[in-house]
């Protein structure tokens, strides 16, 4: 974490704004603010929950991997606010490798197998909406500065409010993964 999520994120905010580049898009997690799913379970991924939270929470990592997204986060916005650099911070869900929601079912596994398939099903980012959420944050309107925004696929169950990934980029997930 040290050599990739601190000093590399260091590494490339320095030479954007060496460079002249206008915008960085960061890869962050939700890990960034992952207490408030893993203090909330397993309550919180079920489809009747309404709760979500939004890119105003508080950071809240639930990890030493979510302290160093945390920290990305952090020095993006001192990039922004010190040398006007545009830097859009993506909270990224959980991106499978085969990009098949299918296993997502809670089918014959057991109960701790089960939580943790409601969870994911909640905050599943397919690879199509991970690319639609990127090229978006890309080409977002120029004035835009900074900003926080959820990544996960337009699931049954929402703990990541979407809002401002919606609103102030226009992405528009497509995929979904199963009730």
């Amino acid at each position: 974490m040290l050599a990739a999520n601190i000093v590399g994120a260091y590494n490339v905010f320095e030479a954007a704004r060496r460079a002249g580049v206008a915008r960085v898009v960061f890869a962050s997690s939700t890990h960034a603010v992952g207490m408030y799913d893993e203090e909330n379970a397993p309550a919180l991924y079920r489809l009747e929950d309404e709760r979500t939270f939004d890119e105003q929470a508080a950071l809240r990592p639930d990890s030493l991997y979510g302290a160093s997204k945390a920290f990305g986060e952090v020095l993006g916005r001192f990039y922004s606010d010190r040398h006007g650099l545009s830097v859009i911070c993506l909270r990224i869900g959980f991106v499978t490798p085969t990009d098949d929601s299918g296993f997502l079912s809670p089918r014959d596994v057991d109960a701790r197998d089960r939580a943790q398939a409601r969870r994911a099903r909640a905050i599943w980012l397919s690879h199509s909406d991970c690319a639609h959420l990127f090229d978006r944050a890309i080409d977002a309107d120029a004035s835009l500065r900074w900003a926080i925004a959820y990544g996960t696929s337009d699931n049954p169950r929402q703990i990541w409010d979407l809002d401002s990934a919606r609103r102030l980029l226009g992405y528009s997930p497509q995929d979904r993964a199963p009730e």
